[in-house]
């Protein structure tokens, strides 16, 4: 069985660093930042609803490439 895995990248606006850091105990009122220069791009729950949103943008488009539709999230 193969597992299909996707990936979101984010590039510091500052210094082109794509490795984040953030408390080992992040809340969602963590502050993450540049490893490389330690700009702060957001909230920890900022950037994971950023990667929820970026990976369904995704998802939309390789399933619209695959099957001719797109995924209605969260419709009944």
């Amino acid at each position: 069985m193969s597992e299909d895995q996707l990936t979101v990248t984010f590039e510091c606006k500052e210094c082109g660093g794509t490795i984040l850091t953030t408390d080992d105990d992040a809340t969602d009122e963590s502050i993450v930042k540049c490893k490389s220069c330690g700009f702060e791009f957001c909230t920890y729950g900022e950037l994971k609803a950023k990667s929820v949103e970026l990976a369904k943008a995704e998802i939309d488009k390789l399933t619209k490439s695959a099957l001719g539709i797109k995924p209605t999230w969260g419709k009944k």
